[in-house]
């Protein structure tokens, strides 16, 4: 999985997505389970079509 974190106009979000559909958005406050996901941060959101796709939105 990989974790995005964009920098939108409502605040800073996660977008978490894998190879085949994007899983989730939150807020960066918010609380997620990420320690019991296996998730790499990518800091080019053209790394994953899914993230991208969904910062492009």
């Amino acid at each position: 999985m990989y974790m995005y974190y964009y920098d939108s106009p409502m605040g800073v979000m996660k977008l978490c997505a894998d190879e085949e559909s994007l899983l989730g958005v939150w807020f960066d406050e918010e609380r997620i389970a990420e320690a019991s996901l296996d998730i790499e941060a990518i800091e080019n959101l053209h790394d994953n079509k899914h993230i991208s796709d969904a910062v492009c939105w």
